[in-house]
């Protein structure tokens, strides 16, 4: 592993951050910083594509709501990440788990494509994979 590679790891890593971030503190406009400008945001079907529909749907997104208010304390958590670099693309599995004020409230992880965008490291499709729900989720209806 070169220095070249290194940087890119931890730029890649830095994007993953500003995404939970940005997602937990309802930050729509630099929630979409974070994907290509044509970058595809895919969970459990519903696929958004490009800054503009991003920012919209986090607007607009009944995500995360329970009963419709969403809770008052949302964190993503990330945990284990493999990323390949290959040049000026790269492919992460990172796992993850969210709680909430209930607790643990899901868990999976997120299969991403990563590429170089005006000089930034940014996601270019992101596929979002819940693997377990809990019981008092926010995620049930």
């Amino acid at each position: 592993m070169d220095v070249e590679e290194l940087l890119a790891r931890e730029e890649i890593r830095q994007r993953m951050s500003e995404y939970s971030f940005y997602n937990d503190t309802m930050d729509a406009e630099r929630f979409a910083t974070v994907f290509t400008r044509n970058g595809i945001f895919d969970l459990a079907g519903t696929v958004v594509q490009g800054h503009d529909a991003i920012v919209n749907w986090k607007k607009t997104t009944r995500a995360l709501a329970v009963k419709g208010a969403r809770p008052d304390y949302v964190r993503h958590h990330i945990d284990t990440q493999h990323i390949v670099v290959s040049g000026d693309t790269a492919k992460a599995t990172t796992y993850w788990m969210v709680m909430t004020d209930y607790g643990l409230d899901h868990t999976g992880f997120y299969e991403d494509d990563f590429a170089i965008e005006d000089g930034s490291w940014r996601i270019a499709h992101r596929r979002v994979r819940v693997k377990w729900v809990s019981e008092n989720s926010c995620m049930r209806p």
